[in-house]
């Protein structure tokens, strides 16, 4: 039962809404050119 490890190091809550939000930017710039695409 040790998967306390990763959780309580400092500054990783904001790492992981750092990567949801770029990963988040990368999906809406796919879909804009997509979109741009299909028009």
């Amino acid at each position: 039962m040790h998967n306390v490890t990763v959780i309580d190091q400092p500054g990783n809550a904001e790492h992981e809404t750092y990567k949801m939000l770029l990963s988040l930017a990368f999906c809406s710039n796919l879909l804009d050119a997509h979109m741009k695409h299909e028009i």
